[in-house]
This record gives C-alpha cells, structure tokens and sequence, in this order.
C-alpha cells in the first residue's frame, strides 16, 4: 500500500513538472510569435517610408506627433482609394495603419497586438545635428516596437524589436 502511495506521489510531481514545462513554452512560442509580428510590422514601415521619400526628408515620420492613445480617431483624410494625400499626410496616415491597425475592425497593429504596446521612430542625424535640420536627409531611422510580457513571478519583462533602416 505504500508502494502504491509514494508511485501516485512521484507520478503527481511528474505530471505537474510536465505542466510547468508546457506553460513555459507556450508563453515562449507566443514571444516568438509577437517578435515576429514586430519584424514584420517594422519592415511594413520601412517599405512606407523608402516609398515616401518627401515625408522622411521633412520628418513627418516622428510618432512622438502621433498620440498611439487616439486609435478611435482616424487621421483625416483616410489615404486610402484613390483620396489624394500630401507626403505628410500619408505618413501620418502610415504611422496610424501601423499602430491601430489595418482592418476596420481592429485587432491588428501595434497597440491590439502587444500588451502595452509602443512605437518609437527615432531620426539618427547623419551630422550629428551639425546644421539646423534635426534629421538631415539620408539619415538612418531606429523603429523600434516595445511590449510587455508577464513570466509567472508576476513580474513583467520588457521585450523589444529594434532596427535600424536608411529608408
């Protein structure tokens, strides 16, 4: 009988290691998957900013412009569907399909995916701010996504994807 008590004991102690260990990895492959969504994000952006080259030279792609808190309130006008936008405009249209999201319903974007998700586009002047323009044409950008992720201590780790593009 005692036999029997002590294997059901062991078997316990394995099983709930077992769960443990699942636990771990399904929080780690959800990492791995925002980590990703993040790199694709970031490349999306770099894309919109090579195509707009007007709006990078006038640094219309500074997100600290865009409140990523007003993602109820679309940019006006939509550039979306033959609607002429300025450089400007688009960009500030880009920064908003980026951080609230694609789909009308939302979901996606930044701020939907990643818990307590933040953009930060940051200008790396080429001259080291040698001339009056705080982003010299040409200069190298840094995209980077940030979020939270809770391990089981209940304390959260700062995760981040971070790039630096020459759009």
């Amino acid at each position: 009988m005692i036999e029997i008590l002590v294997t059901v004991v062991i078997l316990s102690i394995g099983l709930l290691g077992i769960a443990a260990t699942q636990t771990l990895g399904m929080g780690y492959n959800h990492d791995s998957y925002l980590r990703s969504q993040a790199t694709m994000m970031i490349n999306e952006l770099t894309e919109r900013m090579s195509i707009n080259l007007t709006a990078v030279d006038a640094n219309s792609f500074d997100i600290n412009a865009f409140p990523m808190n007003t993602c109820g309130a679309a940019p006006a006008p939509l550039c979306e569907a033959g609607v002429v936008c300025t450089p400007a405009q688009l960009a500030t249209y880009d920064m908003f399909r980026l951080a609230c999201g694609f789909n009308a319903g939302g979901g996606d974007g930044v701020v939907n995916i990643f818990p307590n998700g933040t953009l930060n586009i940051t200008c790396i002047d080429s001259d080291g701010g040698a001339d009056a323009d705080a982003c010299t044409n040409g200069s190298n950008h840094q995209i980077t996504i940030t979020w939270q992720r809770a391990n089981l201590n209940i304390n959260s780790i700062a995760n981040q994807v971070q790039m630096v593009v020459r759009p």
